[in-house]
């Protein structure tokens, strides 16, 4: 069977969720903690955060990789690559893929990563400058490059389809499923592992202190409280999201579940510094436009928005003024998520932000945004407070934005095989 949108084009599903994170390992313990408004956010244990006045972190607990890689292999890879294993292996195992040399032949992997191997590159670097060439671990080298993750992630799961490896600062994940699903509405794949992965790590959390991202600053509350007006910076995540993205008619054809279908996404910049957020909402509102399948016309309300929102001043009042312009004064009465108020801000983010909007679509629910106590007059949207509530849902916005000013967003609507999709 032949399943196509109404503009002939070869539609894209989610068949498959895998996450590593915060807030749980697998989608169940992630959805969990997420639907209860179960912070991942605690004090940072994996090293000392005492050079900074940060002390909060969205770290992964209790997680073994031996769970998912034969412990043989483990040495091998870093723990960013480790993550994005375990997380493409769930998400294989969700989505009940047979064991087939073709398909692992014909699969790929496209995946998001803004800083992978950072922990490996800094050890590498280190020791060859402290200690010389000799001194410097040479079982390090293979993890400094970018596309080290993507590729171990092949080579554990037999996949030798495309492997793609995307670097986009907070929109890493979101460019990663975007990329994924363009390939499979071409016609270059059938099916794709698609998400994203980053990792904590002292150099880095120093770094976003030295530049002021952090919160708090001196004499303030350290916390994550996306739309509030208290919000004074950004406490860092890690962890990895994964999708299988299919063919509509493969997907089918082998009687999988279907979680939703992604019918539309969109990319735009705005014209701000590197490191700064743009000013105002109308480079997003494009992106959103786009998603949307507007063209012009006046945009489709989604059932919930899952948001970018960080806890910096800057860009939720930039996301508000965004879907402000979209809406007018319906913005309102559209739910707005911002799962960072539990998971913590990372490059990756957008990748266990699709997993949560194909979740929303599944249980019919909208997990709130914690830590909301104070309402900010630049951001007079419905965010879910501190409570998630059901809601019958037909569709959700995932809105993604960079620092430096970098848009991507994706639209997923529950699959109807009869119905065209439009984006």
């Amino acid at each position: 069977m032949i399943v196509s949108s109404a503009r002939g084009q070869r539609r894209v599903v989610i068949t498959g969720l895998g996450a590593i994170s915060s807030l749980g390992l697998g989608k169940d313990g992630f959805w969990d903690s997420l639907r209860q408004g179960r912070s991942g956010i605690k004090e940072i244990g994996r090293f000392d955060p005492s050079l900074t006045n940060s002390r909060l972190g969205g770290e992964v607990s209790h997680f073994d990789p031996r769970d998912f890689i034969p412990s043989s292999r483990v040495r091998r890879l870093d723990r960013v690559s480790q993550m994005a294993v375990a997380a493409a292996r769930l998400a294989y195992e969700d989505a009940h893929l047979p064991d087939s040399p073709v398909l692992r032949e014909e699969a790929g992997v496209v995946l998001g990563s803004g800083l992978s191997g950072l922990v490996s590159t800094e050890s590498f670097f280190r020791s060859l400058l402290e200690f010389g060439p000799a001194g410097a671990n040479p079982m390090l080298f293979p993890s400094t490059v970018p596309n080290a993750p993507a590729s171990q992630v092949a080579i554990e799961m037999g996949l030798k389809g495309p492997n793609v490896t995307l670097s986009h600062k907070e929109v890493s994940g979101e460019n990663a499923v975007i990329y994924g699903s363009s390939l499979i509405r071409q016609g270059r794949a059938d099916l794709l592992l698609a998400g994203a992965v980053d990792e904590l790590c002292q150099l880095l959390h120093l770094c976003y202190w030295k530049l002021g991202s952090l919160s708090p600053p001196l004499g303030e509350e350290e916390l994550c409280c996306p739309f509030d007006g208290r919000r004074n910076g950004i406490i860092l995540g890690e962890g990895s999201g994964m999708v299988v993205l299919e063919e509509a008619s493969h997907a089918l054809a082998r009687g999988a579940k279907i979680y939703a279908e992604i019918t539309g996404w969109g990319m735009s910049g705005s014209d701000c510094r590197p490191g700064s957020y743009a000013r105002d909402g109308e480079g997003l509102a494009r992106a959103m436009e786009q998603a949307l399948g507007a063209n012009g016309s006046p945009p489709p309300k989604p059932g919930v928005i899952v948001a970018c929102a960080n806890s910096t001043p800057e860009l939720d009042r930039m996301e508000a003024d965004a879907i402000r312009r979209l809406w007018g004064e319906e913005a309102g009465s559209i739910p707005v998520t911002a799962p960072k108020s539990m998971l913590g801000e990372f490059h990756s983010c957008g990748g266990l932000r699709i997993v949560a909007a194909a979740l929303c679509l599944q249980y019919g629910w909208i997990p709130p945004t914690i830590n909301y106590r104070v309402f900010d007059p630049e951001c007079p949207l419905d965010c879910v407070p501190n409570q998630g509530r059901a809601a019958e849902l037909d569709s959700v916005l995932v809105t993604g934005s960079s620092s430096g000013g970098g848009h991507a967003c994706l639209w997923l609507r529950k699959f109807l095989p009869e119905a065209g999709g439009e984006g």
